[in-house]
């Protein structure tokens, strides 16, 4: 695929803006992991076997790391593109 020097330089300006939304949102578990002491991903086997209740955090860090995975899979498909 031949990609005209613009469009590279957009998909790495937007592969930039992920890596931006990746550290901030990895930030976020990284203040959620230390508020309640356990790593994303015990959190998120409890959270999805309903073991944990309903507190507001507990849906913010869900979504937090939701989030991450969605940029993660942006960044992977434009890095895909310029490969």
């Amino acid at each position: 695929m031949n990609l005209k020097q613009e469009v590279i330089q957009s998909i790495k300006r937007e592969d930039s803006i992920c890596n931006i939304a990746i550290d901030h949102l990895k930030k976020s578990c990284h203040d959620f992991e230390k508020k309640y002491h356990m790593s994303t991903g015990s959190f998120l086997k409890k959270f999805n076997k309903g073991k944990l209740g309903d507190e507001q955090d507990f849906f913010k860090w869900y979504s937090v790391s939701e989030g991450v995975k969605d940029w993660l899979k942006t960044r992977s498909a434009l890095r895909e593109i310029l490969k």
